[in-house]
């Protein structure tokens, strides 16, 4: 039984147009800050202590990091029961964030089109 969890990758599929992306934060059309998704991988131990530990499956979530022109940030673990209605919300362009509601619009990749989720 191993001291650290195995090595894993697990991949969700409905994280792929959203997996390590940034975008510009907008109210009413203008910036007021951006955005950044972060894979984060999760093993939970599930037994045992230091040797001893048993792990259960690995699960991709993502880290949500929102910094606003105006100095204030939030960070944002989002955990696997929440990815739906979190995804629903990019999908359609918007982030929620330190009580408010933001438009994004998704920075480019090389591998897509301008403003593309």
């Amino acid at each position: 039984m191993p001291l650290n969890p195995p090595p894993a990758d697990p991949r969700d599929p409905r994280l792929d147009p959203f997996r390590d992306r940034a975008g510009v934060l907008t109210v009413d059309g203008a910036r007021v800050g951006e955005v950044l998704l972060r894979r984060q991988v999760f093993t939970p131990r599930v037994g045992g202590l230091l040797w001893w530990s048993r792990w259960g499956d690995s699960v991709e979530t993502i880290e949500e990091r929102v910094v606003l022109d105006d100095g204030r940030d939030e960070d944002a673990l989002i955990l696997p029961a929440n990815l739906d209605a979190v995804i629903g919300q990019w999908a359609s362009g918007a982030v929620e964030a330190l009580g408010q509601k933001f438009r994004v619009e998704w920075v480019a990749r090389d591998d897509r089109e301008p403003g593309a989720p």
